[in-house]
C-alpha cells in the first residue's frame, strides 16, 4: 500500500503478538494516505480472504492465483530488499504453481482438483488468524507509532476505540466468510437437533405474548 501511494517501505517491525508496523518514506503523505496505508496492516488479509472464498466459490480460484502472483513480484521488486525476503516471494511462487498444475493437470502422476481452492484458504486463512489474533492483542497495548495509533491521532480518537472497531470489522468479515461457507451453525440447526432447546424457546414467546401490552 505504500509503493500503490508512491512511497517507499524502509522496514518492516513484527512484534510477539504478530502485530506489526511498517516504516516508510514518503514525500507527501496526507492523513488521508495515512489512514489508509495504516488500516492496510490489520484489515488486508480478511478483506483478501473474504474477496477470495467469494470468488473461488464461483470457479474463480486460478484467475485469482494469477492476480495473487502478480501481486507478489510488484511487492518483490518495489519493496523486498533482503535475500530471505526474495527466498519467501520465490517459495511463494513455487507452491502456487504446484497447486494450479494439480488443479488443472496430472502433475508428477497426482491430480486434485479443489488444489487452488485449498491453497488460498490455507495461506489466507492462517494470515487472517494471525491478523484477528493480532488485532485483539493490540487492544491491551497503545502506540503512537503502531497502525492503530496513527489512525487515532489523525481521526482525534482515543487509541482503544480505533483497537476496538479494528477487531470487531475482523470477526465480523471472519464471521461473513464461515456463514457463506456454512460453517457457522444456524439458529434452527440447534433447535430442530435439540428438542429441550425449542421446548423452551416456545415456553419463552408464550410468556412473551401473555405480557399485557402484546395481549
Amino acid at each position: 500500500m505504500v509503493s500503490a501511494f508512491g512511497g517507499q517501505p524502509k522496514y518492516i517491525k513484527l512484534n510477539q503478538d504478530s502485530s506489526g508496523v511498517t516504516s516508510f518514506r514518503h514525500s507527501k503523505i496526507t492523513p488521508f494516505r495515512d489512514i489508509i496505508i495504516s488500516a492496510a496492516g490489520p484489515l488486508a488479509s480478511v478483506i483478501a480472504l473474504y474477496i477470495c472464498t467469494v470468488l473461488s466459490a464461483r470457479g474463480l480460484a486460478t484467475p485469482m492465483m494469477q492476480v495473487i502472483a502478480f501481486v507478489v513480484l510488484l511487492v518483490l521488486i518495489s519493496t523486498v530488499r533482503s535475500a530471505f525476503g526474495w527466498m519467501v516471494g520465490i517459495l511463494i511462487w513455487i507452491t502456487m504453481g504446484v497447486a494450479v498444475g494439480l488443479g488443472s493437470y496430472l502433475l508428477l502422476g497426482f491430480h486434485y482438483g479443489p488444489a487452488p481452492e485449498v491453497y488460498l484458504g490455507g495461506v489466507l486463512g492462517l494470515s487472517s488468524g494471525v491478523a484477528l489474533r493480532a488485532s485483539f492483542s493490540r487492544i491491551r497495548f497503545h502506540s503512537a507509532d503502531g497502525d492503530e495509533g496513527k489512525i487515532a491521532h489523525h481521526l482525534r480518537l482515543p487509541e482503544v476505540l480505533v483497537d476496538w472497531a479494528l477487531a470487531f470489522f475482523n470477526t465480523i468479515v471472519v464471521w461473513l466468510i464461515l456463514d457463506f461457507l456454512s460453517i457457522v451453525p444456524k439458529t434452527n440447526d440447534f433447535v430442530n437437533s435439540t428438542p429441550e432447546i425449542k421446548q423452551k424457546l416456545d415456553e419463552l414467546v408464550v410468556w412473551f405474548q401473555a405480557i399485557p401490552i402484546f395481549g
